[in-house]
């Protein structure tokens, strides 16, 4: 007998979610990445039959930092974890010629640098070496295929809790409004997804002495402890590249928005907005709406960023110094496309209502 039912289509992305979440435990789960699924909206719209199969899931790097040693670390050890597991390495990419000097000149100091080296490690140090070369460097977002892939971009740098600044090894720091601007300027698609690998980035207050952090995790409480997200710097990033003031989508729009008006910015709209960012006459914020949204999601990380364990130091009583270990999880089932940074608990927008 033939069997003429309709086959059952596969689970939507929003479903896959849910059904994690209940096997991990929640009871009522409520997937909180609805902004990925408008992201996603985008590059799936498309008629695939016409298009070429799916490409491996870009991930590239990006530092704001003139110091590149914390950047050389990081790209480092997520290229070897990444070796290992078979997957493409995390490419950088730098801002200016003097960034990418810098790191190429470090790579080359590495591979030359006395002492034992495993082949993965010299393999990595390598093809940095080879991506940093003046012939070979990507130095903005330009070649970057969207069509059938969103890429994944760590911003790298230093960080704490509650602090909207990332920082590099000599102390350099970097407001999200600063990095947003680097990231404008490098032209990051609109649809790629961002992750601010900085420890505690995604966090207002420091959760590392919380108890039952994983079972707050699988109720979906854990939210509830870390603050406001618009006082992290992931929260931060997210609110200048998406919700920027109408001064800064001018800017990043001024000659589609002056050929619009037939005229730039006048000298005292230049200056009523540098006293209000969005004191622009009605007629150029209306060419400004027009403009494409952004709507890039961005990550932050509730704990250290490091690929295994990290020791802090912590001052005690009396002037005693400790010590406390913070170990590198991740919760749930392992995606085997998240193996290049493992973080305490990453963090999205929020759905706790005004967190």
């Amino acid at each position: 007998m033939l069997n003429l039912r309709k086959p059952q289509a596969p689970p939507t992305k929003e479903q896959a979610t849910t059904n994690m979440l209940k096997r991990m435990g929640v009871a009522n789960p409520q997937p909180r990445d609805m902004n990925r699924n408008v992201m996603l909206s985008q590059i799936e719209n498309f008629n695939k039959s016409d298009l070429s199969p799916l490409v491996d899931q870009q991930r590239y790097m990006v530092s704001p930092h003139r110091d590149v040693t914390n950047f050389m670390a990081n790209s480092r050890g997520m290229g070897m974890q990444a070796l290992r597991d078979d997957h493409p390495m995390v490419r950088p990419i730098f801002k200016d010629v003097e960034q990418r000097d810098a790191f190429h000149q470090l790579a080359k100091q590495k591979l030359n640098a006395p002492g034992f080296m495993s082949a993965t490690e010299k393999q990595t140090y390598q093809q940095l070496r080879d991506w940093s070369h003046q012939d070979n460097a990507m130095m903005d977002f330009s070649s970057v295929n969207t069509k059938r892939s969103h890429p994944v971009v760590f911003v790298q740098g230093h960080g704490s809790a509650g602090d909207k600044k990332i920082y590099s090894d000599a102390h350099e720091a970097t407001s999200a409004k600063s990095v947003a601007s680097m990231l404008d300027k490098m032209g990051l698609p609109s649809v790629s997804q961002l992750r601010a690998n900085s420890c505690f980035s995604g966090t207002e207050t420091d959760l590392s002495n919380m108890q039952n952090v994983p079972q707050k995790f699988r109720e979906q409480t854990i939210e509830q402890s870390a603050g406001k997200w618009s006082k992290t710097f992931a929260g931060s990033l997210e609110q200048e590249l998406n919700q920027p003031s109408y001064k800064t989508q001018y800017l990043r729009n001024k000659s589609q928005v002056d050929k619009m008006m037939d005229r730039p910015l006048g000298k005292w709209g230049q200056v009523k907005a540098f006293f209000n960012p969005d004191n622009l006459t009605k007629e150029r914020k209306e060419a400004i709406d027009a403009m494409d949204k952004r709507h890039n999601r961005v990550v932050g990380y509730m704990g250290p960023t490091t690929q295994g364990a990290v020791i802090s130091k912590k001052r005690e009583q009396f002037g005693k110094i400790g010590y406390q270990k913070h170990t590198a999880v991740v919760f749930g089932p392992k995606d085997n496309r998240s193996y290049y940074k493992h973080g305490d608990v990453s963090r999205v927008s929020p759905s706790v209502p005004g967190k």
